[in-house]
């Protein structure tokens, strides 16, 4: 049988958790493929088991489908950049791991998600590209999510929240509803940001706080 076939970029702890979710929503009927840009990391074994292979094999193949499993927002952007410049035709699906709960009429959704378990999206919801939400996270109604947003596990966001590009979220934090936060901004665990803020902030504590650099 031929098996559909994903590569996961990144070899990381995280790799392997979106892998196991991967094969488990579809029943391990696909095949699953690491593939690094690190040099010490390439034709070693991942912590799952799996061989890790050179991310220039994505070169030679049409089409090939990919999630990108690096956390942090501005290199999975690059990642995107440098994928562009030597296969334009690579695929980025979403991932809906099966558990997640979301409004399958209103959820408007770009490409390159990657949305692990028990998560909620309720709804008339936006999302861009490229955000990866992490377990037990949930997103209220009528928000807009922009691209290459981390949202680490139980990350709440209320409703009606907007959301930049290329925002950080810790674990257990959160915004309040009718909220607005821009681009670029790291938000530390167990913060809830309680006002709208712009672009380039560091933000702690409850309620949110910025932290000079």
């Amino acid at each position: 049988m031929n098996y559909k076939t994903y590569y996961i970029t990144g070899s990381s702890g995280f790799s392997d958790e979106v892998a196991f979710a991967l094969k488990r929503t579809n029943n391990n009927e696909i095949n699953v493929i690491f593939i690094e840009s690190n040099l010490n990391l390439i034709n070693t074994i991942s912590n799952s088991g799996m061989k890790i292979l050179s991310e220039e094999i994505l070169k030679d193949i049409k089409h090939p489908n990919v999630l990108i499993t690096v956390s942090d927002p501005l290199i999975r952007k690059k990642i995107v950049e440098k994928y562009a410049k030597f296969n334009t035709g690579i695929v980025y699906p979403n991932f809906l791991d099966s558990s997640l709960i979301f409004d399958v009429k209103s959820l408007k959704m770009g490409v390159g998600n990657i949305i692990l378990h028990n998560t909620i999206i309720t709804s008339n919801v936006i999302l861009g590209n490229f955000n990866i939400l992490n377990s037990y996270s949930g997103i209220g109604h009528d928000s807009k999510i922009g691209s290459f947003n981390t949202f680490n596990p139980r990350v709440a966001i209320s409703g009606n929240v907007c959301i930049g590009d290329s925002n950080n979220f810790g674990m257990n934090s959160g915004i309040l509803q009718n909220k607005n936060i821009l681009d670029n901004n790291n938000i530390w665990i167990n913060t809830i940001v309680t006002k709208s803020y712009k672009s380039d902030n560091t933000l702690f504590g409850v309620p949110s706080k910025k932290i000079l650099k």
